[in-house]
């Protein structure tokens, strides 16, 4: 079955504007539809940061200042959104349609931001986020991420680029281990109408370059071609496959995000959090 449903977690943020074309970008080929989530905080929620602070006045001058902010950053996420709508050319609806052409829908609730993005996430094929600061685990935005990517179990689109088109060429960062052969599977459907399939053997120093030909094999079965190419890795592993991958003219990086654990990963500098923090063509990334 192919990709029918997106959704892109917005925040307000001049950042929205990416993960919206990049989503659109995505949806286009399959004639999906893109839901666009913005969740309110609940105003109760800013009380959990005045401990100690019981004036009535001043506790309700903190709800009031996030209530003004989620306004705010809400009418500037919708604004954002029916423009990318108009650029992308595609179709406004209020509830969401499938099959028929590119289509989206606005969706508004209240909670907590990381565990109602993740919980919409269960019922999406793909998930897309814009820019994502490098230091991982301190806003929502980051934390709505992991947490999609980790406990959902749901592949995630990211990128900050303002793309109009992508997945002509792909480009796929192999080591052989698990989260990289669930980013292929998750990402089968734009492998298959990939024009070409370049497969980034990484190889650490002091190691042999991951093996490829039973993943060529498995391509080739689902009627994808791919060429292989070592890349002997040294500093920044994410950053290396992404130049590898433009200078081979690629669009779109396929990659494993946290092939071990995210508190191991986030300790010692793993590829995932390179990969975030230089995001430099769309990644496509499953745990």
């Amino acid at each position: 079955m192919s990709l029918a449903k997106i959704l892109v977690p917005l925040r307000g943020t001049d950042h929205d504007y990416a993960a919206l074309a990049t989503a659109f970008a995505a949806g286009r080929p399959f004639k999906a539809h893109v839901e666009a989530l913005y969740v309110r905080t609940d105003p109760r929620l800013a009380l959990s940061f005045a401990y100690g602070i019981t004036a009535p006045a001043v506790l309700e001058q903190l709800m009031a200042s996030t209530r003004n902010d989620a306004d705010r950053n809400e009418k500037a996420a919708r604004e954002t959104l029916l423009a990318a709508v108009t650029e992308a050319g595609a179709r406004f609806v209020k509830t969401p349609e499938f099959g028929g052409t590119l289509t989206c829908s606005w969706t508004s609730v209240g909670g907590r931001y990381p565990e109602t993005v993740a919980n919409t996430a269960r019922y999406s094929d793909l998930v897309c986020f814009g820019h994502l600061p490098s230091s991982l685990g301190v806003t929502e935005l980051e934390n709505a991420f992991m947490e999609t990517l980790m406990q959902c179990g749901k592949p995630v689109l990211l990128s900050d680029t303002r793309i109009q088109a992508m997945g002509d060429r792909i480009a796929i960062g192999w080591d052989g281990r698990l989260a990289a052969s669930r980013a292929i599977s998750a990402g089968m459907d734009f492998l298959e109408k990939a024009k070409a399939v370049e497969i980034l053997k990484v190889q650490l120093p002091g190691h042999n370059a991951a093996q490829a030909e039973q993943l060529m094999a498995y391509l080739l079965a689902h009627g994808v071609k791919a060429n292989q190419h070592t890349v002997e890795t040294r500093g920044d592993i994410g950053e290396q496959l992404q130049s590898v991958a433009s200078q081979l003219g690629c669009d779109m990086l396929v990659v494993g995000g946290y092939g071990h654990s995210w508190i191991g990963e986030t300790l010692f500098g793993g590829v995932t959090e390179d990969l975030v923090a230089y995001t430099h063509l769309p990644i496509l990334m499953a745990h």
